[in-house]
């Protein structure tokens, strides 16, 4: 097997977290999180490269203000 070089890595942040307020359609925040890796997968780009993608989940969620 040929050892191909890495394109991209993409991370996936999955699952759900309680939060404190109501966010309105649309809006836009900015949060702090911190995450556990709980899986990886490798795509093969049939190019000789391939993309790394890290499926996140949330354990701890901070709006920044």
């Amino acid at each position: 097997m040929t050892k191909k070089t890495i394109n991209c890595n993409w991370i996936k942040i999955s699952g759900k977290f309680p939060i404190e307020r109501k966010i309105l359609l649309g809006e836009d925040i900015k949060l702090a999180v911190s995450a556990g890796c709980v899986k990886k997968e490798i795509r093969d780009n049939n190019d000789g490269t391939c993309d790394v993608l890290y499926v996140l989940v949330p354990t701890e969620i901070e709006e920044i203000r």
